[in-house]
This record gives C-alpha cells, structure tokens and sequence, in this order.
C-alpha cells in the first residue's frame, strides 16, 4: 500500500513540474530552463538562456548557451552557442555558433559557425563558416567550407565547395570546387569534376566535358567547348588515302579533335574514325599557325563491320549459351570492335596554318605514327603496319611507325 501510495506521489510531482516549466523558465534568474518530461517548454524572459533542456522541444526568446531537444529547437531574436536537437533547428534572427540537427536547419538572417545537419539547411542571408548537410541552400553570400550532395547557392561563393551529385552557384565563385557536376555564373579558381559548365571562366578546370561561354582560364578534359575558344572545321587528306572532316573546339591551349573519314579508294568501302587533342599556337590573326595534336584514329570496311556482327552476335552468344548455359551480352565486343576496326594508329602531328582570312586558313602537316591492331578476345594488343603502305621509313624508331603528311583547309565557327 505504501508502495501504491508513493508512486502515485510521484506521478503528481512529475505532472506539477511538467506544466511548471513555463513558469520556471519565465522566472528564472540564472536563465536556466530544464525539464526531462514531455511538453513543449517555452521560455520567454527577454534575458537570453544560458542553458535549455527540453524532453520534447524548445521555444525560447533567445540563447548565448547550449539548447537540447529531442525534436526542435526555436529561437525568435539572434542567438549564440550550442543547439543539438534530432529534427529541426530554426533560427529567427540568426545563430553563431555550432548548430547540429538530424532533419532540417532553418534560419532567416546569417549564420555564422558550424552547421550540421543529415537532412536540408537552408539559410535565408549569408553564411560564413562549415556546412554540412544532404542538401544545403544559400540564398544570399557564403564563405568557407561547404559539403554536401546538392549546394545550391544564389549569391556570391567564397572558398571550398564538394558535393557528391552537383554544385550550382547562381553568382561569382571564388575557390575550390568540386563535384559531379558543376554549374557557375562566374568562376575564379580550380574546379574539378565529370561536367562543368561556367558562364565567365578564369583558373584551372578538369572534367570530362567543360563547357564556357567566355573563357580566360585552362580548360584540361575530354571534350572541351569554349564559344569564344579556339573552334575550327577542318577537311584534309593524309597520306593512308582518306579524306576526313574534323571539328575542333576547346580552349586554344588544348582543344579536342572529333573527326569522321571516308577512304579515297571506292572498293575499299573504309571509314576513318578520329579523337584526340590540340593545342594551337599563333602570334597574331594574320600571321602563320601551328596546331600539334595528339590523337588516335581507326578504320574500318563494311566487310569488317559485317563479320564483326554476325561473329559476336551468332558466334560468341551461341558458344557462352551450349557450354555455360549463359546468355552472354556481345553488345558491348561489337561496340567497341566497330570503333576499332581493321586497325588504328596513335599520331602525332604538326600541322602548319597559313590564313588567307581571319577565318579561312589553308593548312599542311607532318606526322609520326604508329600502327596497332587490339584481339578483344585475347586482350591483347598487337603492332601493326597497314598495307596502304608499301613502303618502310627510315629513322622511326619503331618498326610499325611511319612519317605521314596532311593536306587540307580549316575555316573557324
């Protein structure tokens, strides 16, 4: 009976204390406000909280201490210090100091400190400091580090940005950044990533594919475009008898080379296929060019695209499927056969330009090759001497290697 009688005493001072922690933090001298029980505990003294501690959540005037809650955590005026909370953390007139949430970070006015939070932030005035987050949003300026899978910030960027998926940055950025994708108004600094793409560009920049309006920077990747870059249509013959259109774009300092050709020679029904890189070099609009580019060429006969397909597409299915029991997938072999072809050559070549205009140049070259043929079945890779050629060089250092020439034409776009 005693027992019975003293949890129920209890019960009714837990209750009590409860519902008093409205008016323990309103009174309270020291600014502390403290309750382990469910309930929402406001606090609303204008002097600032020293330390809150809610079971539920906190609602307060403002703090220059630390806050914790399990749910949220609310402060009207500007705040400084410590808040941990498991979901949301929303600051009225701003924070400065370390902030960590599970869900979701709000603030209206800047923050500035360290910002962490495993769901969204989202920030309404400038930050300065550490963020980090699955998705943060900056409205106005930011400074210093931020990581996350999406940044998106609209105002000007000052510092280190990394994202897993994409950084978008609505203003000038000044910094590192680094991301799958890339997307800025303005950049200053070194960027890294699979796609960039930059309105205004200036510093150093790696990528698969970088994409510039205006450019005064490096640009280092697979395909580069630069509308005010170095963009050229060129269409030459070379010494093994094909005639080839190419396009190349980029940055004058290095620019990719994309090129398709077709054989002179009509009963050898061939293709040219060529990708590569470039850099041009030229005192003036008027005066003499030189390209050197590096890049790798295939051809190839519709008589080896043909045995190529009903190899891979009768002969390999059918034998993985009798002796393993495998429907084996030859879409990739045939692929990657086709852009081989018969055989390909690695090239190196000098290429001079003399304009006529500003835009029309005739051009000539001198190249150094070598010949290779890749077994995708083996794996194996084997040099090469193509029978276009009957005729070994001198001094190429390399048995399968030859000089080779170009004639052609280049008109800018």
């Amino acid at each position: 009976m005693s027992k019975k009688i003293s949890l129920d005493f209890l019960l009714v001072i837990l209750i009590l204390l409860t519902f008093s922690s409205i008016a323990v933090g309103q009174h309270s001298i020291s600014g502390f406000l403290f309750s382990p029980f469910p309930g929402i505990n406001i606090y609303s003294d204008d002097s600032p909280t020293l330390f809150g501690f809610g079971f539920f959540a906190l609602i307060i005037d403002q703090s220059c201490g630390v806050l914790i809650s399990p749910l949220f955590n609310y402060t009207q005026h500007f705040s400084t210090g410590v808040s941990i909370t498991g979901g949301f953390a929303t600051f009225g007139e701003g924070f400065e100091g370390f902030s960590l949430s599970s869900i979701f970070m709000f603030s209206q006015k800047s923050f500035k400190g360290v910002d962490l939070t495993g769901g969204i932030n989202f920030i309404l005035d400038d930050f300065v400091g550490f963020q980090a987050g699955s998705v943060n949003f900056v409205l106005k300026s930011f400074s210093g580090f931020q990581v996350s899978l999406l940044n998106i910030d609209f105002g000007s960027f000052k510092g280190f940005q990394v994202s897993t998926f994409g950084n978008l940055v609505l203003n000038d950025f000044t910094g590192i950044q680094a991301g799958l994708l890339n997307i800025n108004k303005s950049f200053n600094g070194f960027q890294i990533g699979l796609v960039n793409i930059n309105s205004q560009f200036s510093g150093f920049q790696i990528g698969i594919v970088n994409f510039v309006t205006h450019s005064s920077g490096f640009s280092l990747g697979l395909i580069n475009i630069i509308l005010d870059g170095y963009n050229f249509i060129e269409t030459s013959y070379n010494e093994l008898g094909y005639l080839t259109e190419t396009i190349k774009f980029g940055d004058k300092r290095l620019y990719t080379i994309i090129g398709f050709g077709l054989s002179s020679d009509s009963s050898k029904d061939s293709y040219l296929f060529k990708f590569g890189l470039g850099s041009h070099m030229q005192k003036t609009k008027r005066s003499l060019s030189l390209d050197i580019e590096l890049f790798v060429q295939t051809m190839t006969s519709n008589n080896t695209i043909s045995y190529i397909y009903n190899y891979y597409n009768n002969y390999i299915d059918e034998y993985y499927y009798y002796y393993y029991d495998y429907d084996y997938d030859s879409s990739t072999l045939i692929f990657a056969s086709l852009i081989q072809g018969d055989f390909g050559t690695i090239t190196l070549r000098f290429n001079l330009g003399i304009p006529l205009t500003n835009r029309f140049y005739i051009t000539a070259g001198l190249s150094y090759n070598i010949g290779y043929k890749i077994d995708l079945i083996n794996e194996t890779l084997i040099w090469y001497f193509p029978s276009e050629l009957n005729y070994q060089h001198p001094y190429t250092f390399f048995d399968n290697a030859w000089y080779g020439f170009n004639l052609g034409i280049q008109i800018s776009i």
